[in-house]
Order: structure tokens, then C-alpha cells, then sequence
């Protein structure tokens, strides 16, 4: 989906979490590319966010968040109050 674009040029990556995965974040940003989109739980690979009850719990604008330095990729969990 990406081969055509050109390694370093800042381009943006959005998609939704049927193709999101740490993995691929991974690999774009390898190539210089930014990525933005929803990931799957079962997909954060030991992440290490709080849990969605956790934060839930917390309230409305409630956020959870880690930075993989040596990856430059952030993972945010926030609460959304549309979830039942």
C-alpha cells in the first residue's frame, strides 16, 4: 500500500484498526513515514497501558499513554464515553 511513496518525505499514514498493529508502525516509521490510527488490544504487544477498566474508572478525559523512544511511536489510551 505504501511501496509507491517515497522514503523521507513526511508523508501520513491514517487508518483504522484493521490493518493497525505495533509492527507496522514500526516498519513505516523505519521508512520515514508517520502513522496515525486505532489499534486493536490484541494488538499492542505488551504495550504496557493501563487497562480499559482501569481508565474507565478514572473518568471523562481520562489518558493513558507510553513512548517508545529508541521507535519514536506513542501509544495513547483515553476514555470514551460512547463505549457501553
Amino acid at each position: 500500500m505504501t511501496s509507491n511513496l517515497e522514503t523521507g518525505k513526511n508523508f501520513k499514514i491514517f487508518a483504522d484498526n484493521l490493518f493497525s498493529s505495533l509492527k507496522l508502525v514500526k516498519a513505516l516509521r523505519e521508512r520515514g513515514l508517520s502513522y496515525v490510527g486505532m489499534v486493536r488490544e490484541n494488538r499492542l504487544e505488551g504495550c504496557g497501558l493501563k487497562a480499559e477498566r482501569v481508565v474507565k474508572k478514572e473518568g471523562r478525559g481520562a489518558m493513558n499513554s507510553k513512548v517508545n523512544v529508541a521507535s519514536n511511536v506513542v501509544a495513547v489510551r483515553w476514555f470514551d464515553n460512547n463505549k457501553k
